[in-house]
């Protein structure tokens, strides 16, 4: 046998016999830390605080789970903070506590043991603005709350039929029996060259069959295409029927280009609810496609600019899970970032709270709420 050969062979069986000992091994190479299973779960990301102050001082914990238990060895999670241009940067929060000197939007999200968490968001506000407090409560015993609808409009500038529906609800709006019972939101998710087009929310479309639609209160049960006035009058008559369990009182602050709502939810039922937050602006004028309807369609109002309340686990636009006691009040605070091209004083903000209707959850009540604004809670007469 070639002696080069058998120098290779002998070599072979040593390796061999060195990776055997090390798959076998004994009861000495086996420790604590390898008998005990490794957590199972989906590894979720929350924060105790949505909004901080961009002082350096205040901070938002993350709070990451692996399935149930929470997850104390924060060196072992690796935190990713998404940028504008939805890249992933790596990290580095002591503690899990994030603080910083810089106003704005921050996404983060983490890994750990190979799991990979779900995105959340918060807000650094200048230290220069204070987040307003809650107006007074007029009746803090009264649980017998006024309520709203909330109509989401889904069109855009490219839809040739959708003046139909806007003249529909100009028409439902300017009913004297409708005033203020009702909210209106305009998604334009229609056409990607709307200057209104929702690029990062085009999923609450998803349930939608076609243009012109709308839906009330987020019931996807309730969807219709260009009804008649009278029909469309019976579909918000029934959902108005729906008793409003949550009355919703808020403040808002704005500076530059931040818009802060402290917004408060008083129940009736103890259960869990969810709130959220619509950016509004009127005035925006865009040239509407129009295949034949009569009147101007060029000024768009109510267009929804932004979104806080989309959860990426779930896909819905509920908002922010919260439990409550009947009578007592949760408070949430939201913050806007506005585009240099809206303009604040066409802005406003639609609130709303959802609970439990039937088997699903939709909206229960709204507010529409404008810059520098306070609305106590109000009472049904």
């Amino acid at each position: 046998m070639n002696f080069k050969y058998s120098k290779l062979l002998a070599a072979l069986f040593v390796g061999l016999g060195i990776c055997a000992c090390s798959l076998t091994g004994g009861d000495d190479d086996i420790t604590d830390s390898d008998s005990t299973p490794e957590p199972t779960g989906e590894l979720t990301l929350a924060l105790d605080k949505t909004i901080i102050v961009a002082d350096g001082e205040s901070a938002a914990r993350l709070i990451v789970k692996l399935g149930d238990e929470e997850v104390t060895d924060y060196d072992a999670v690796s935190v990713y903070r998404v940028d504008k241009d939805e890249k992933n940067i790596p990290v580095q929060i002591p503690d899990l506590l994030f603080k910083t000197t810089t106003p704005g939007s921050y996404t983060f999200w983490v890994s750990y043991k190979s799991k990979l968490s779900n995105k959340v968001s918060l807000v650094a506000v200048s230290p220069s603005i204070d987040i307003p407090g809650l107006p007074s409560d007029p009746d803090p015993t009264n649980l017998n709350f006024r309520k709203r609808v909330l109509i989401t409009q889904f069109t855009g500038t490219g839809c040739g039929y959708c003046p139909n529906m806007i003249q529909l609800l100009r028409n439902f709006r300017q009913q004297d029996s409708y005033k203020g019972k009702t909210v209106l939101a305009a998604c334009h998710t229609y056409n990607q060259n709307d200057p209104m087009f929702l690029k990062d929310h085009t999923s609450i479309a998803k349930n939608v069959s076609g243009y012109p639609s709308v839906m009330l209160d987020l019931n996807a049960s309730t969807m219709t295409t260009t009804p008649a006035l009278s029909t469309f009058n019976k579909l918000v008559d029934k959902e108005y029927a729906v008793e409003a369990v949550a009355g919703i009182c808020a403040s808002t602050v704005a500076e530059g280009l931040q818009l802060v709502v402290n917004a408060g939810v008083k129940v009736s039922q103890k259960g869990k609810y969810y709130i959220a937050a619509w950016l509004l602006e009127d005035g925006i004028e865009a040239k509407q496609a129009n295949y034949g309807t009569l009147g101007d369609f060029s000024i768009h109002d109510n267009a929804v600019r932004d979104i806080l309340g989309y959860n990426e686990s779930r896909k819905d636009y509920a908002g922010f899970e919260f439990d409550s006691e009947a009578g007592s009040v949760f408070t949430k605070e939201f913050q806007f970032e506005l585009d240099p091209e809206w303009k604040l004083e066409n802005c406003h903000v639609a609130v709303y709270v959802c609970a439990l209707n039937g088997t699903l959850y939709t909206v229960n009540n709204v507010i529409d709420i404008r810059p520098n604004e306070s609305i106590a809670f109000e009472y049904a007469e």
